[in-house]
């Protein structure tokens, strides 16, 4: 989605004409003065705002270079956003030398692999930068899913999505935080998808299970755990509204539960998702059972036609990934700790948000002080 041009600044720049011509946005009624002066290249301001624009419709080539221009003319090591976008573009593009250079002359610290630790290699950066959510951006509703994040701007999916995403992707998000997570008092930002880096190999699939008691259904979640592979019940689906998507949401432990469950399975083929529930019902002493797998083919949302407004208001979202193994491979204090069923809870359902904002769909607009056109002597965060 385009941003929206609502607004303009008497700066060096001249106003947000500009930003709104290279976005191709109708800015009548501004008032300002006029577009950028002729010599506006020289200005700093001029190429991170040209960078920026870019950087909103997506056109990753021009944003690489209008963003190294900037980058140029930032200073180093002052968490200036130049280099923040120029490194999102660079991840994109898969130059890697230049991302790490603009992770570095943003102030972030790498491993380069060579054990010097001045992280100037120029390979694929695979890290450990903590666990956090994502705002996929799918056909449907917007989905929050937890993610461990490999670098400043990437990170791979944990969860398993009720849309037609995977376990496992690779996405590009923002750098901005839209939203947050809250569990056991520790707060996880919700950052939104930009594009999808790198897809899964991993399928999705569906299975009904039967759970005598509560101990059955939590030796099915440790027997997936053990081998590093996630499960989500189709009942732990929560829908929102933008606001409160994009507001603070708490997250309470919830203990798994006896009965008949639906459930989702992320696993590399069909027999791997056969001998787990096979042998999670070898090992009980009696009444365990499953039935009806199935590969899952997208998405399990409600239709369109049994409930339009939904796509339109809401987005939604998974609980906690039940797999230790994805989502504690940092230390237990950078990580959630991991339920297979959760329940989740609004603590604020508009934060910083006016109590009246409309139900909308999620992740459409940006709104760190980075999206909008640099002002000089004004701090801006990561767009």
């Amino acid at each position: 989605m385009r941003p929206r041009v609502t607004a303009c600044y008497p700066v060096d720049l001249g106003c947000l004409r500009f930003v709104a011509t290279v976005v191709g946005r109708d800015v009548r009624g501004c008032e300002c003065d006029g577009a950028a002066r002729a010599d506006a290249p020289n200005s700093d301001a001029w190429w991170f705002n040209g960078a920026l624009a870019h950087k909103f419709v997506r056109n990753w080539p021009k944003a690489f270079e209008l963003g190294r221009q900037a980058a140029a003319r930032a200073e180093t090591g002052k968490r200036d956003p130049a280099f923040w976008n120029l490194g999102i573009a660079a991840t994109i593009l898969n130059d890697w030398g230049v991302a790490r250079a603009a992770w570095k002359g943003y102030g972030i610290a790498l491993s380069d692999g060579d054990g010097d630790g001045d992280g100037d290699g120029d390979g694929e950066i695979d890290g450990d930068f903590g666990t956090a959510c994502v705002r996929l951006e799918t056909g449907h509703a917007p989905e929050v899913v937890w993610v461990r994040r490999i670098c400043p701007t990437r990170a791979r999916v944990l969860s398993i999505p009720f849309s037609d995403r995977r376990f496992g992707e690779v996405v590009v998000h923002d750098g901005a935080p839209n939203g947050e997570r809250i569990v056991d008092g520790r707060r996880y930002p919700v950052f939104d998808e930009l594009m999808l880096h790198k897809a899964s190999e991993t399928p999705t699939w569906r299975v009904s299970l039967s759970c005598p008691a509560e101990a059955d259904a939590q030796a099915l979640v440790d027997g997936f755990d053990a081998e590093g592979l996630p499960i989500e019940p189709v009942s732990g689906m929560v829908l929102r509204s933008r606001a409160e998507s994009e507001g603070s949401v708490e997250i309470y432990a919830g203990a798994a539960r006896s009965g008949e469950h639906d459930v989702l399975l992320a696993a590399p083929d069909e027999a791997a998702a056969r001998s787990l529930p096979d042998a999670w019902a070898r090992s009980g002493t009696g009444g365990r059972a499953w039935t009806g797998l199935r590969e899952k083919k997208g998405s399990i949302v409600p239709a369109p036609s049994a409930a339009s407004a939904l796509h339109t208001r809401t987005s939604m979202e998974t609980g906690i990934p039940s797999c230790r193994t994805c989502a504690g491979r940092s230390t237990a204090a950078s990580s959630p700790r991991t339920w297979a069923w959760s329940r989740i809870a609004a603590s604020s359902p508009a934060r910083n948000r006016p109590a009246s904002s409309p139900m909308t769909v999620t992740g459409g607009g940006r709104h760190s002080t980075a999206s909008t056109p640099r002002i000089p002597g004004r701090p801006s965060s990561p767009a």
